[in-house]
């Protein structure tokens, strides 16, 4: 506030106003004139401090009042409202810089925990995302794009944590699968059902990382049809050895959790002797766990002589099948030996 000669004079008095009044506010407070009603001052014992050229005794005459007095009284009242106002003003101004100095030094525990300690979190936060289903893409409630919105320190961490983008799904938008192909070199793919074959986003394979670089694939499909589409896919993008794939997980159960019995989706996906044989060339050497849901081969499962060869350090082995349709070679059955012979490392089998 910039004043000069008159105005400069006339601010200060109202100043003075003021402050005249505050420490009349304070004699009062301090004799007990003046009550507090447990929420702060009583309003109706306030006005007397303010009208002290305005307050008449009952000895004196109404009309033994100058009404120049008056006037000046009142133009002081109301420049020591102006002022006040703009003192408030000025108050309201410091609280908030205040609060957000305060937020920042004054954070939740969470944020002031030790780098390591939020790392782990984070990744435990991460790992219970759930990937969108079908035909559509919303953005999850659990990300790494929302972990880095919370403040600067989460940011920092988070565009530093390859483990918080490893969650990569393929109906995810082009722009958001090349965000996670930049942070995290080893993902976690899951390739989930899609209502019509129309909607598989098997292109999608192009844009994320190289298949030798995915640590999982989850591959949860409808029918057959559905697998087909990704597998041909795939067959020119596969030119040799899964060198970093631990976990394997290929499922149909998707008809357990739907309630409408209108819906007619088949329990189980059927591999043919094509797909069969493409599944078993795929050399996997770090595969610690197999996971095969309702999905049932056509054929015999040569699993000596065909896959599990490809997988010695295979730890956990699970298949299941919700419907009765499975076969295996009967002719040449694997007994407890054989499965020490062929899987040396295997600790689970769920079959």
């Amino acid at each position: 506030m910039s004043l000069v000669g008159d105005d400069k004079h006339v601010f200060c008095r109202s100043v003075d106003y003021v402050l005249d009044s505050v420490k009349a506010l304070k004699t009062s407070l301090q004799d007990g004139r003046q009550r507090l009603d447990g929420k702060g001052l009583e309003r109706a014992d306030l006005k007397g401090i303010w009208s002290l050229g305005l307050h008449r005794s009952p000895t004196v005459s109404s009309s033994s009042m100058d009404v120049e007095i008056s006037n000046v009284s009142l133009r002081r009242l109301k420049d020591a409202k102006f002022l006040l106002t703009s003192l408030l003003v000025s108050l309201d101004d410091a609280i908030n810089e205040v609060t957000v100095k305060n937020r920042r030094t004054t954070r939740p525990n969470l944020i002031l925990l030790p780098e390591d300690v939020l790392i782990h979190i984070f990744e435990i936060y991460i790992d219970m995302s759930v990937m969108p289903d079908y035909d559509s893409y919303a953005p999850l409630d659990v990300s790494p794009l929302i972990l880095s919105s919370v403040c600067k320190r989460f940011r920092e961490i988070i565009l530093q944590l390859p483990s918080a983008w490893r969650h990569v799904s393929l109906n995810f938008p082009e722009h958001v699968l090349l965000l996670h192909k930049e942070r995290c070199t080893n993902p976690i793919i899951h390739i989930n059902p899609a209502r019509s074959t129309s909607h598989t986003y098997e292109k999608m394979l192009d844009v994320i990382h190289p298949y030798h670089r995915w640590r999982e694939l989850r591959l949860h499909v409808i029918n057959e049809d559905h697998a087909h589409r990704y597998f041909e896919h795939l067959k020119p993008i596969i030119q040799g050895p899964f060198h970093s794939l631990e976990c394997l997980m290929i499922s149909n159960e998707l008809a357990e959790s739907l309630d409408d019995d209108s819906v007619e989706i088949p329990f189980s996906i059927y591999l043919d002797e094509e797909q069969l044989k493409f599944l078993s060339s795929w050399r996997m050497p770090k595969l610690t766990h197999l996971e095969l849901r309702n999905v049932l081969p056509t054929r015999a499962l040569q699993c000596e002589n065909i896959l599990f060869h490809s997988m010695p350090k295979i730890h956990s082995l699970s298949v299941g099948f919700k419907m009765h349709y499975e076969s295996f070679d009967d002719e040449d059955p694997l007994n407890d030996d054989d499965f020490l012979h062929i899987l040396p490392n295997l600790k689970s089998l769920d079959l």
